[in-house]
């Protein structure tokens, strides 16, 4: 699974916040949709809340309970601690990742970009 071209984190505050909206619109939540497109990034897919803080921006308890909302339901298995003190999670097959990846390209357009194709109205 490879992150579309135009995202980089951490994403411009711009782009954040128009992501954040229509995350907590579409998942109840502003966290889920941007820590689900880093998951869905990781070339291997194991990832852990301290490394998704530092890539993404957000606080580690933010993280991780994304982590755990996506281990409940699935999309995630939590590694067994070998030691360490972080907690490892891997990314389990799903078309919830591409689905994010491709939600969170089309949603990084402008807006000019957006209305152009959509209608201004359904913003």
């Amino acid at each position: 699974m490879a992150v579309p071209s135009r995202l980089n984190f951490p994403l411009h505050p711009e782009i954040r916040e128009r992501l954040r909206r229509r995350s907590k619109v579409l998942f109840g939540n502003l966290d889920r949709l941007e820590v689900a497109v880093a998951i869905a990034a990781s070339p291997d897919g194991a990832v852990n809340a301290t490394d998704l803080s530092a890539e993404t921006g957000l606080l580690n308890v933010r993280v991780r309970a994304q982590l755990i909302a996506l281990e409940q339901v699935g999309l995630l298995v939590a590694m067994p601690r070998a030691g360490e003190l972080k907690r490892w999670y891997l990314r389990l097959d799903s078309p919830f990742w591409q689905t994010c990846l491709d939600l969170t390209e089309e949603w990084s357009r402008s807006d000019d970009d957006l209305a152009s194709e959509i209608g201004p109205g359904n913003l």
